[in-house]
């Protein structure tokens, strides 16, 4: 295992540092979509647990302690049924509040960034992906009732109406932040002509104005609300795609025992089919740029991204135990399982960067087709790890034993202290150099200005990250040291200090 990681950190300090652009680019994207993933989907977890021990104390807690007591639990202690009419995991009321709250929460603290792009992209990146797992496991838990969850066909209309629900959630925001930019008096037209004058800042370097400021504000706030929709379509859809194949309906973690080699097989050729319809997807969409329907076939691109990298994370769990007859490697715990996965996975997603710069160089996929399938195995990557350290802090925190109220408490902190140490690290050294490789892709060209074919030519957010939190490294950015080595490159020697 010691050898495993050791191999994995050297061969990640290659890929960063490889001397071509593209690989080295790659790698930061799918880095950033990993380690933002891992991170949302424990303050989900910490969001959730907590919430629902508030409301919903478990049986032996005797009385709760005030710290966990909640008016709201008259309103919201109720159990969901689960197919074989048990409780099984939080009440459906809890979840359907909790991702509205969020979901208005994060829109109306977007709406008060719009004028600090740097910690607009931090938070709408980690918001976004926090907000999908919310989804996910409000669409998927409901999915599993009776209603249904009977059947496949059943199962697969469900997908159709939580698709509906989502992308009409969407629409409403949309026309409000619409609205919002018609007051603003933001137009096409004020668009071209903010272009024609370039501010400088005392170092010389270009800086966004206000009209800049906001377009990109609705861009991010639309892409964050593709991203989270497609976090949830694309799982329901696999979940789907499982219960087709095996006759089970799985949890919305998904079930990877018990499965025969056909089934596991069939699960690469499904995953395998999401990658092809993609790749269509991607190319429809491009014949539709300025078209009323683009955002539609853009958001179907990113739907079935998501669902490939679903889709393909719960073959591989299901090849690893298949293989083992359901024993895993060694004494066949979770933990090692876990860990073996989430490596395998690494190299395998690393060879994955070389085989796509080799497409992209011969012309076989464009600039979207490789951000979309960077974002899945980001995706895969990301829920691999997270499974290794969430189910690492399990056995910790349950070290010891202790009262309900201090297990909770303690698995927050230390959920917590993970991304306290995790997420600065990444909004300051990753999601930059990913910026500025995504922008590479586009030529210089932000991923919305390519797509609605207006905006600003991306100067003055290539270090918006790094300078927003450059004060933690006493405000060297503030000298111009913002492109030094370390936040700015993506390969050579100037990407080892933010590997």
């Amino acid at each position: 295992m010691l050898l495993g990681m050791t191999t994995f950190f050297v061969a990640l300090f290659y890929m960063v540092n490889f001397p071509g652009k593209s690989v080295s680019g790659f790698t930061w994207l799918m880095m950033s979509a990993a380690v933002s993933i891992f991170g949302a989907v424990l303050v989900w977890t910490v969001i959730i647990a907590t919430v629902t021990y508030m409301v919903v104390p478990p049986p032996d807690s005797g009385h709760a302690s005030a710290l966990f007591r909640s008016p709201l639990r008259p309103l919201l202690s109720f159990q969901r049924e689960g197919l074989d009419g048990g409780a099984a995991g939080p009440p459906i009321s809890i979840l359907v509040c909790l991702f509205l709250t969020l979901y208005a929460a994060f829109n109306l603290i977007l709406a008060r960034l719009w004028s600090r792009p740097g910690l607009l992209d931090i938070f709408a990146t980690i918001g976004a992906h926090t907000l999908g797992f919310a989804a996910a496991q409000t669409v998927a838990t409901i999915g599993e009732t009776e209603s249904f969850g009977a059947s496949p066909l059943s199962y697969f209309g469900f997908c159709i109406l939580a698709t509906i629900v989502l992308c009409g959630l969407v629409t409403i925001t949309t026309k409000i932040r619409q609205r919002t930019m018609d007051n603003w008096g933001i137009s096409e037209k004020s668009l071209e002509e903010d272009e024609e004058v370039t501010a400088l800042d005392e170092d010389g370097k270009a800086v966004m104005s206000d009209v800049e400021k906001k377009e990109h504000w609705a861009h991010i706030c639309e892409h964050s609300e593709n991203e989270f929709v497609a976090f949830a379509v694309g799982l329901v859809l696999t979940l789907g795609t499982q219960f087709a194949i095996t006759g089970e309906l799985p949890g919305w973690h998904g079930n990877p025992y018990n499965h025969t080699t056909q089934e596991t097989g069939l699960m690469f050729v499904a995953s395998s089919v999401y990658a092809i319809m993609l790749v269509v997807c991607i190319a429809s969409a491009a014949h539709m740029a300025g078209h009323d329907w683009h955002r539609t076939f853009h958001m179907a691109s990113d739907n079935i991204s998501f669902a490939f990298g679903w889709c393909f994370l719960f073959s591989c769990r299901s090849l690893y135990w298949n293989s083992t007859d359901d024993r895993g490697f060694f004494k066949g715990d979770q933990m090692t399982a876990r860990i073996i996965q989430a490596i395998v996975l690494s190299f395998f997603t690393f060879t994955v960067i070389l085989l796509l710069k080799g497409a992209g160089d011969r012309g076989w996929l464009t600039s979207d087709s490789v951000r979309l399938l960077m974002g899945s195995f980001g995706l895969m990557l990301g829920l691999s790890w997270e499974g290794a350290f969430v189910q690492a802090l399990e056995v910790v925190s349950a070290s010891g034993g202790g009262s309900p109220d201090s297990l909770i408490m303690k698995s927050d902190i230390l959920v917590l202290s993970v991304c306290a140490v995790i997420l600065p690290a990444w909004a300051l050294f990753i999601l930059p150099n990913a910026k500025e490789a995504e922008e590479a892709m586009h030529g210089g060209h932000s991923h919305g200005d390519e797509h609605e074919g207006h905006g600003h030519d991306g100067h003055g957010e290539k270090d918006n990250a790094t300078i927003v939190l450059g004060s933690m490294h006493g405000d060297a950015h503030k000298d111009g040291e913002a492109a030094e080595p370390g936040h700015g490159s993506m390969h050579g020697k100037d990407d080892s200090a933010s590997s």
